[in-house]
């Protein structure tokens, strides 16, 4: 499970053929050796050794009785010794081979693929065979047991669980209750055994998957999905609505599609155990819960976990028996028939929605990050986002620290104006790097002092590796499990202000720099995160490089990485990109530092849909390797008319050595093509540029120049420049304007 103190390592359930194991190396060993202790590691040990035809072969596992072989393997040695194996009970199958793929020839490796083809084939026949012997095996035992009167005093079990005996469930003559399993033909596959104690055994060697136990409703407005016999009982004694038993957390996705494809216009409620007690062995956390949001976003269905209010004493309820048992059936019944939560309810957005006063808007960082909304930080490698990000979310987490300097928390050139828990989930960065980073940030742990338990910062490096919010179904784009693990977890932080996704890319397992469709349901899934946890989700992604420096907000908005669906996606997104080689010397010299590559940058609000700070601001980096905003210190050092004489002339040389001339009014004026000249510059009036202009003209710093003897005296340059010379080019592409 993945927490905000210490994540696990996620597996997904292989598919019924595909194994999640390796491919094992063993250098000289005996093959079969191999093979046998690869077996013995995984729990299967079978009898009389292996024969290696190719065949599918079964035996008995530990778990088998006397009579039963639940187990199966496959082995050869024609040439790259090779094998697969695994039990009917589990889902589970374990390839091997005497070579790692990456090691096998073009050769081997053909043959290594058809063997597992011809495995997969082998194990379908053999399955398929299993689970009609099954079958007939458990019609033969249907047709053995005896009916069970409706009374829940019939049976111990439902005696205890305070529910009925629904139609269909009989009793073998050991006294065990009998629930057969059905599919969507309605031929019973399997058969599950409760005993009088409540202990569960299924038939072995059953299809479950896609199958279920039907409990008859007297109404169908609604199809109910739940997992077992007894959580199914009571919520159609409490509705009268029809239920469909799925008995486990993996029958529940299976059966809502089998109902959805059978009844498409029928409202579906999955009714979700609250396993909250519970984490699996692949770290899904509270799965009965997950499980059910997974299967229900599949169809279109909703989930309802049924709430037990305050705990008493050692109390672990889950499921909505409990909650009959503990609260009465009423209380199954308002919870299941209150108005349902519909994912787009058009009565309740009337305009009697927006009466009174408006709420006010909020701010992470006073008029640049807005909260409840996603927020796209944009800035090219190296740049420094991590740093940036570690240091707001101590100053949103330590709500009562200052210093002399910042009386109140400063961040990207505003106030930070909300406080309380942060959360940071990079897959980047390690443990190690982040420690490094606070200390840098923070030497004499003031700041983590203060922010108590409120900063969570999760390295995925060292909490299992990787993990993804979003992936490619069947269906399309789609939400993960451990998506919604994370987002339960978060929705219980009363306090949380921040959460920030460090890159966005690496949480994504579909490309969402290409295709609008991923772009879009990404933006949209974390849209809704923030606004069901009431925080700002700022969203670390990259820009694209390009050969000439960036000179403009709105050129930089343009080199954020990925279809335009991820920014028209964000409520906000600001971009840090290099300020230009001339202008950061100056400003290093104005700011009595030594200038260094990537230590000057210019930041902005590049898109927003509402008000907010939209002027570029000027970051320099520290010697603790933050990038601070400089430019309150900048104005405190005023641009004299002598720098801005010096300014527009550096900016006049570097125009005409490119090819790119100015001329001192018309089209191609300096007032015109102000968006070229440097920030100093560009946002004096045109009377003003052109004055500037006019006294360095006036001084023979530059002057008008000719091109090739043809056209007008126009051009702006220093004498000993390409033009003042006579011999500038224009380069290619530029058109000089009439």
């Amino acid at each position: 499970m993945i927490d905000f103190n210490q994540a696990g390592p996620q597996i997904e359930d292989p598919d019924d053929y595909t194994s999640a194991a390796p491919d094992i190396q063993i250098g000289e060993r005996n093959p079969i050796d191999a093979f046998l202790a690869y077996m013995a590691e995984q729990g299967y040990y079978p009898e009389g050794g292996i024969k290696p035809d190719g065949a599918l072969h079964r035996f008995r596992t530990e778990e088998d009785d006397s009579s039963g072989k639940s187990g199966w393997y496959v082995f050869h040695v024609d040439g790259i010794p090779a094998g697969a194996f695994g039990d009917w009970r589990s889902v589970a199958v374990f390839n091997w081979s005497v070579k790692s793929r990456h090691e096998m020839t073009q050769q081997e490796l053909e043959g290594y693929t058809a063997f597992l083809a011809r495995k997969k084939e082998l194990y379908e026949q053999e399955q398929a065979k299993a689970w009609e012997a099954a079958r007939i095996r458990a019609e033969k035992i249907l047709g053995a047991a005896h009916p069970v009167p409706i009374s829940p005093s019939s049976h111990q079990y439902t005696q205890t669980k305070n529910v009925q005996v629904h139609a269909g469930v009989r009793v073998d003559d050991s006294q065990n209750l009998i629930i057969p399993l059905i599919d969507f033909t309605g031929t019973v596959r399997t058969l599950q055994f409760i005993s009088m104690g409540g202990k569960k055994l299924y038939l072995p060697g059953g299809l479950k998957k896609g199958c279920f136990f039907p409990i008859q409703g007297v109404r169908n407005d609604v199809y109910y999905i739940c997992e077992g016999y007894a959580t199914g009982a009571s919520i159609n004694e409490a509705t009268g609505q029809s239920v469909f038993v799925a008995f486990d957390t993996s029958g529940l996705e299976p059966v809502a599609r089998g109902v959805r494809e059978r009844y498409p216009d029928k409202q579906i409620v999955i009714c979700a155990d609250n396993d909250q007690w519970t984490t699996l062995r692949d770290g899904t956390h509270n799965p009965g819960v997950v499980k059910a949001q997974q299967a229900a976003e599949a169809v279109g269905a909703t989930v309802i976990v049924p709430d037990f209010g305050e705990l008493r004493n050692n109390e672990r309820p889950t499921d909505f028996n409990d909650l009959a048992t503990r609260n009465g059936i009423s209380e199954v019944t308002r919870q299941l028939t209150q108005r349902p939560k519909l994912r787009v309810d058009l009565d309740m957005w009337t305009l009697d929605a927006y009466r009174g006063d408006p709420p006010e808007r909020t701010w992470l960082v006073n008029n640049v990050f807005p909260m409840e909304a996603p927020t796209l930080f944009a800035a090219r490698g190296d740049t420094g986002k991590g740093m940036l990000t570690l240091d707001l979310a101590l100053k949103v987490a330590s709500e009562h620290f200052s210093t002399p300097l910042e009386p109140q928390p400063y961040a990207f050139g505003s106030w930070v104006d909300a406080h309380g828990t942060a959360v940071i989930l990079t897959a980047e960065d390690d443990k190690g790097e982040v420690h490094r980073r606070l200390n840098n940030l923070d030497p004499d742990f003031a700041m983590r002092s203060s922010c108590g338990n409120r900063l969570r910062i999760i390295p995925l490096p060292n909490s299992g590796g990787p993990i993804s919010l979003v992936t490619l179904t069947k269906d399309g784009p789609g939400a993960t499990p451990i998506y919604y693990e994370i987002k339960e977890q978060l929705t219980k932080i009363r306090d949380l202000k921040l959460v920030v996704i460090d890159p966005l890319a690496s949480f994504a397992a579909l490309d969402i720099n290409a295709d609008p469709a991923a772009g879009q349901f990404v933006m949209g899934l974390l849209s809704s995160l923030a606004t069901e946890t009431g925080a700002a989700v700022i969203l670390v992604h990259h820009m694209g490089k390009t050969a000439k420096p960036i000179v403009s907000a709105d050129q930089a908005r343009d080199l954020i990485r990925g279809t335009t669906a991820i920014v028209d996606g964000a409520r906000c997104a600001f971009a840090l990109w290099p300020d230009n080689y001339d202008r950061a010397r100056r400003i290093c010299a104005k700011l009595g530092l030594d200038h260094a590559p990537n230590r000057v940058y210019r930041g902005a609000v590049v898109k927003s849909n509402g008000p907010s700070i939209r002027k570029e601001m000027t970051f320099v980096r520290s010697d603790n390797g933050l990038l601070r905003v400089r430019d309150a210190d900048l104005e405190a050092l005023k641009v004299t008319p002598e720098d801005e004489r010096q300014i527009l002339l550096l900016d006049i040389i570097k125009a005409a050595e490119n090819g790119r001339p100015f001329a001192y009014s018309g089209g191609s004026g300096l007032a015109e093509r102000r968006e070229e000249l440097s920030p100093e510059i560009r946002s004096h009036s045109r009377d003003k540029i052109r004055a500037i202009a006019k006294e360095l003209l006036e001084a023979g710093t530059i002057g008008k120049c000719i091109h090739n003897n043809n056209g007008n005296t126009k051009w702006l340059d220093i004498p000993t420049g390409p033009f003042g010379m006579g011999r500038g080019e224009f380069t290619a592409g530029f058109t000089p304007a009439k």
